[in-house]
């Protein structure tokens, strides 16, 4: 390694070619994070949604008391 001042101006020179692709990509892998949070939030959101409508639909479908006992309507006793 050469010990003149050259070599420190190089480097200066490759740190400042080298910042701005540094800069960008931590921007671009930040949005990315951020776009991943963003629909993750969302998805949960509906799905959960969702679920609930599915839970009270069953609920009211499947009532006891709506439903219908075979044995019943065959004349047998449960």
């Amino acid at each position: 390694m050469r010990h003149d001042l050259a070599v420190l101006s190089k480097g200066v020179d490759d740190g400042r070619r080298t910042f701005p692709n540094t800069m960008k990509y931590i921007s671009i892998a930040t949005g990315a994070n951020f776009g991943n949070m963003i629909t993750r939030s969302l998805r949960i959101l509906i799905l959960t949604a969702f679920y609930r409508m599915h839970h009270a639909f069953a609920d009211v479908t499947h009532d006891s008391d709506l439903r219908l006992d075979p044995a019943i309507d065959r004349g047998l006793q449960p």
